[in-house]
């Protein structure tokens, strides 16, 4: 990957100027979308749905906070729409790249890790973002920032790892592409994006074996951890980033290694 990293870099930049290629505001366009839809969970949980937030255990200091509330669904769903985003084209970009891949001396290897990269930058736009809105309305960011870059590298592996896995499975089962829609939307509803961890311990209490179930869920303790770093001010939860770091491993090596061991066949099938 160091050795491509110029290519790696001239993938990531097409894939921007791609997207916003034509439209009037270009790459303006990467903030808008983040800002707009911090607006929106703002006015919901704040106006529109804040009792029923409040009831699920979210506080900000010692009185539940409904623009604090918004700030935590968005920490949520930043992560999350990056992470499925890589899923999704992931899964397609050996297709996609098919003029690419029929070339022997392109290396295939980097097209997940360019995809990954780019759901990224629109990661950090998100995240930019809320630190100055709460820079500004709470009048602070969290010190525990800091450790971002940490929690973007384990990320980016995990996310990684996914990524070697479906566009390899999707090469010679086509199938697999139809499937990722359903599997991230109930992914995303068995990951605490539209609501606190805490409630769901409270529900099932301490000692369930459900939240024993539930917690195995990788992208559980990576939510958990964005929102204690950036909106919540403390360190995220050690047992369950140590768990975290060595599923990533896992995951990275599956991946990774399936998708080098059937590169080979790639071509033929596309």
């Amino acid at each position: 990957m160091f050795r491509h990293r110029g290519l790696i870099r001239t993938l990531v930049v097409r894939e921007l100027k791609s997207r916003y290629l034509g439209s009037a505001f270009g790459g303006v366009w990467a903030v808008l979308n983040p800002l707009f839809m911090l607006a929106v969970y703002t006015f919901v949980f704040s106006i529109v749905l804040s009792i029923r937030f409040e009831q699920a255990g979210v506080e900000a200091g010692s009185e539940p906070d409904n623009l604090y509330n918004a700030f935590f669904l968005f920490c949520g769903m930043v992560p999350w729409t990056s992470f499925a985003e890589c899923l999704h084209r992931s899964t397609t970009t050996v297709i996609e790249n098919a003029n690419l891949i029929k070339k022997t001396a392109f290396p295939s290897v980097i097209l997940p890790v360019s995809v990954a990269l780019f759901t990224f930058v629109n990661e950090l736009i998100g995240l930019s973002l809320l630190v100055l809105v709460l820079a500004i309305f709470m009048g602070k960011a969290s010190v525990f920032i800091v450790l971002f870059p940490l929690l973007a590298v384990l990320k980016l592996v995990f996310t990684m790892g996914f990524g070697y896995l479906f566009a390899a499975v999707n090469v010679f089962v086509r199938d697999f592409i139809h499937l990722i829609g359903l599997l991230t939307t109930l992914w995303m509803f068995m990951t605490p994006v539209f609501y606190p961890l805490k409630a769901v311990r409270d529900k099932l209490g301490e000692d369930s074996f459900f939240l024993f179930l539930y917690q195995l869920n990788p992208m559980t303790h990576v939510i958990s951890a964005y929102r204690a770093i950036f909106v919540e001010g403390r360190l995220p939860d050690l047992s369950g980033s140590l768990a975290f770091v060595a599923v990533t491993g896992g995951v990275f090596a599956f991946g990774y290694l399936l998708f080098v061991s059937s590169s080979h066949r790639f071509a033929d099938e596309i």
